[in-house]
């Protein structure tokens, strides 16, 4: 499969570096597998979506998505979609910061597969194994799952992958590539892609990775560094976890009393920002 990078410049100096548009790597796998880039087969895209979207509401009511107005049928083709950020190693064990992103649906878990979705006979290397998932999944009618099986390369879609020298030498270069990672994603929730005759939106639902790098990539104030640096410590914590706002005292924020822990009080809705200013991909609505 080819798909063209596209050289972009970073950080203050202008660095030059390749990335893969989301458009072009989406566009290319939906020649051949159009399941891999929407989660599910075309033929029930649709009904599936409309589907996802309404339990999503139940979850999330107050999700920025329900407020634009729009339409069931308008839900029936918009694709959710998880940004990822990790970290990894080269052939030479030196550091790199990769940017990838997948789609919420796909083959479901080991418990919990979905049926069509699952690959053929004559494209498995262990054919008894995988004929006896397919016989154990055929028996449920579950028709949505979470994009867990299958091989990585084939459901996580590469945007860029840097070494962290780079980043170390220009932070901008970090910001920019996100700032160029949100109006991109942005652009494919606003205008979407033609894909087998039907214009479809990637909307984000949000970012996971490791704890650096949501970190970095969310401008935290909030954040695992904030740990107190020995048990003798009395100084007053400016919160080690984003999801909840308490400035606490000593080891208090280690506290498993959901119920009466003083953390417990800022969170929710009482949370604050966990920022002092948005991330580039907030900013680009994302």
């Amino acid at each position: 499969m080819n798909i063209p990078a596209k050289t972009v410049k970073l950080g203050a100096d202008n660095f030059t570096y390749p990335v893969l548009l989301p458009k072009d790597v989406l566009l290319q796998v939906a020649k051949r597998s159009i399941h891999k880039v929407i989660g599910m087969p075309l033929g029930r895209a649709s009904e599936t979506l409309k589907t996802f979207w309404g339990r999503y509401k139940l979850a999330f009511p107050k999700h920025d998505i329900f407020t634009l107005g729009l339409s069931e049928d308008e839900f029936s083709n918009i694709v959710p979609y998880y940004l990822h950020g990790d970290g990894g190693r080269t052939c030479k064990k030196e550091s790199i910061v990769i940017r990838s992103m997948f789609p919420a649906l796909g083959m479901g878990s080991a418990k919990c597969q979905v049926p069509d979705m699952q690959p053929t006979d004559s494209v498995c290397r262990n054919r008894k194994r995988r004929r006896s998932q397919v016989e154990a999944a055929s028996m449920s009618k579950v028709n949505m799952g979470i994009n867990l099986l299958g091989n990585s390369l084939g459901n996580r879609f590469l945007f860029a992958a840097i070494h962290s020298k780079y980043i170390k030498d220009d932070k901008e270069i970090f910001y920019d590539l996100l700032d160029l990672w949100g109006k991109e994603m942005g652009t494919l929730f606003d205008k979407g892609l033609q894909i087998h005759g039907r214009v479809c939106k990637i909307a984000v639902l949000g970012m996971c990775g490791d704890a650096p790098f949501i970190r970095d990539a969310g401008l935290m104030t909030r954040s695992f560094n904030n740990i107190r640096k020995s048990p003798d410590s009395v100084t007053l914590l400016p919160g080690v976890c984003h999801l909840c706002a308490g400035k606490t005292h000593g080891p208090l924020y280690e506290d498993l009393d959901i119920l009466m822990a003083p953390w417990v009080a800022t969170a929710g809705e009482n949370n604050f920002l966990p920022w002092d200013e948005p991330s580039p991909l907030l900013n680009n609505g994302i």
